[in-house]
């Protein structure tokens, strides 16, 4: 398995990924969306690869003061083999070289698998946050 920067010509692959693993969200994972969050943070967009398939991804971004982790998916026939900390890992280093010294990140709480993912790695939940947003313009369905 090789970890390396994802490139705008295969956003096709990757949201193939997200929608069979029921990660894709049309508002949020369109081509544009995604390339643009690749021009502002190239090097945090991370893929998986093994034998020349996609199959995992790792996107973050980073403000100048903290770092969060937007988008974790692996393929389920590798799930539980490395890559979804393999890939944290390679963010969290990227994220460190930048000067980021606080990494955050949602993550529902009926994930259960990826709660204990983060936790192994030293997240800690904060139950007293809610998460709040505010739709600029077009309806997002979670």
């Amino acid at each position: 398995m090789i970890i390396r920067e994802f490139q705008p010509s295969e956003y096709e692959k990757v949201a193939l990924l997200w929608r069979e693993q029921a990660e894709f969200h049309e508002e949020l994972d369109n081509r544009s969306m995604i390339v643009g969050a690749s021009r502002r943070n190239p090097s945090l967009l991370l893929v998986a690869e093994k034998e020349g398939k996609i199959i995992g991804t790792a996107f973050a971004s980073f403000d100048g003061r903290l770092g969060i982790i937007y988008r974790l998916v692996v393929h389920k026939n590798h799930r539980r083999k490395g890559v979804a900390s393999t890939l944290v890992e390679e963010l969290e280093k990227r994220l460190g070289e930048m000067g980021c010294q606080i990494v955050g990140l949602l993550v529902l709480e009926k994930n259960r698998a990826a709660i204990n993912l983060y936790k192994k790695r030293g997240y800690i939940c904060l139950p007293q946050v809610r998460y709040m947003y505010k739709d600029l313009g077009r309806s997002i369905k979670m």
